[in-house]
């Protein structure tokens, strides 16, 4: 045993030195991602590292149907009974507020959007109401309110463009509203688009809105000049639209009952849709798309993790199994230093120690921020050590390359250290 590591060793020893000779430009730190989870049963949380998901924390709420993270990675679940503010400690989900964690909305919550001034805006099975929350006082209602928006689970979104318009969808399609404090909602204009399941916005203010219609289903194309809507492209879709989101390079990605498909669109007016590439999915309800892109798709079955190169996706192999998926919502929680396999913000040889004790672990979560974006601790991860030996030390925040000749002096060091620890052992 002690001869094959040696000798595993050894050949990664030179292939490093070699390949760190040959000019390559390092990796990339990763951030992790949280993930919040909404479900019939629930929100569960889960960690995804850039390859696989790891369940964390979970509470009981019935039919939840929206999850969001507020500015104040306040979590907010939407469900049958009303709105629920929480926060999570790292291993469980608590009240977000002393006094006020839960507003009463019996008719069902079915979306959530945050204004640039951190007012909440929900709409539910009688319309759309406005909040405002703090971890002092709890919820209060603005006594802002405008309906009737049907709001139904399943059928309904709202989306805040960068003027603050609210647009909200329902099963009559979206409507544009303004919103002004002490709360007051003014309704500006509505267009036709029957059962709308999901509104987003390209950096341009093009709105896509994907709904399930009754003939045609699929994704509309509007523009809004703060006066009234300008339909432009529709994009058929054969299962129906179920959510759609907008990368930040301008992708359209859009779900309907048979997976996710990439859209790339032109430009309004008279826009055109150039179809990218298409994703197999059962029974696909939601999107969520985080700061590192990695597009997080719920199902029926569960989360499953894509990435988009900007012509093809790529499975990353995570899937965790939850029942028929709502919402997902993200946040960003930390950035990492890739080849910190140890985590404790710096590359250096205790690192190689974490990574060699973990050598042929089918999951690589076990080891932080290994950067090669594959399953299983082996031979692909030494490398990004290599790469970002030192990184975190001092001032450094980024991996840097070491020199050929510093490379090998490492290599060389760490090797003895190893041979005489495994002699020992």
């Amino acid at each position: 045993m002690v001869k094959t590591k040696r000798s595993l060793f050894c050949m990664l020893a030179i292939g490093s030195l070699l390949w760190s000779m040959g000019g390559s430009s390092g990796s990339s730190g990763w951030a992790a991602t949280a993930l919040h989870v909404g479900h019939p049963a629930g929100v569960s949380f889960l960690d995804f590292d850039g390859s696989a998901y790891t369940a964390g924390g979970f509470i009981p709420i019935e039919g939840v149907n929206e999850v969001v993270v507020d500015g104040s990675e306040v979590i907010h679940a939407g469900h049958g009974a009303g709105i629920s503010a929480l926060s999570y400690t790292g291993a469980a989900y608590v009240d977000a507020s002393l006094v006020a964690p839960f507003f009463s909305l019996p008719a069902g919550v079915a979306a959530i959007a945050e204004d640039s001034g951190g007012e909440l805006h929900v709409a539910h099975g009688g319309g759309l109401s406005g909040f405002s929350f703090s971890s002092s006082t709890g919820y209060a209602d603005t006594g802002a309110y405008i309906g009737p928006l049907p709001g139904l689970p399943g059928v309904g979104d709202v989306f805040v463009d960068s003027s603050d318009v609210i647009h909200a969808g329902d099963q009559n399609g979206p409507s544009a509203i303004s919103f002004s404090l002490p709360g007051s909602y003014a309704a500006i204009t509505n267009f036709g688009a029957a059962n709308v399941t999901g509104i987003a916005g390209d950096s341009n203010g093009v709105l896509f809105v994907s709904h399930l219609g009754i003939t045609p289903a699929g994704l509309s194309t509007f523009t809004f000049d703060g006066v009234g809507y300008t339909p432009d492209e529709f994009q058929a879709l054969v299962g129906g639209g179920r959510a759609v989101a907008v990368d930040a390079g301008d992708t359209i990605h859009v779900a309907d009952d048979n997976g996710i498909s990439a859209l790339q669109f032109s430009g309004a007016p008279s826009g055109v849709y150039t179809p990218l590439d298409f994703f197999a999915f059962a029974g696909t309800n939601t999107i969520d798309i985080d700061d590192n892109g990695v597009i997080h798709v719920g199902t029926s079955a569960g989360v499953s993790a894509l990435t988009f190169d900007g012509s093809s996706y790529t499975d990353t192999g995570a899937f965790i199994a939850i029942t028929d998926v709502a919402a997902v919502a993200s946040l960003v929680t930390a950035t990492g230093i890739a080849g910190d396999f140890n985590g404790n913000g710096v590359v250096d040889a205790a690192d190689y120690t974490t990574w060699m004790d973990n050598l042929g672990n089918p999951s690589e979560s076990v080891i932080n921020n290994a950067g090669d974006g594959l399953n299983g601790v082996d031979a692909a991860d030494y490398p990004i050590w290599v790469t970002n030996f030192q990184a975190g030390v001092g001032t450094a925040t980024t991996g840097a390359v070491p020199e050929p000749a510093s490379a090998l002096l490492v290599i060389l060091g760490v090797a003895i250290l190893t041979s005489q620890r495994s002699t020992r052992s």
